[in-house]
């Protein structure tokens, strides 16, 4: 079995890319589905800034802050 690395190809943490902390409900399925997108980009070894989330309206329009470090806008 292999030891588990603490640090991509590209010498990033897996924690380099997480946003801010999450203010959505722990009942519904944004947290997990971000937490998957943040655990395939660090193991592709992808910089964050190659990396895009699209989201509507609501309470999902807010997931792009909780990974990558940040997010951007337009109408």
């Amino acid at each position: 079995m292999s030891a588990r690395r603490s640090v991509n190809e590209l010498g990033l943490k897996k924690a380099d890319y997480n946003g801010r902390a999450t203010t959505l409900c722990q009942g519904c399925g944004h947290n997990s589905i971000s937490s998957q997108i943040i655990s395939s980009v660090w193991e592709m070894n992808l910089p964050q800034h190659r990396v895009i989330k699209l989201s509507g309206i609501g309470c999902s329009s807010k997931s792009p802050a909780y990974f990558l470090g940040g997010s951007h806008g337009f109408n």
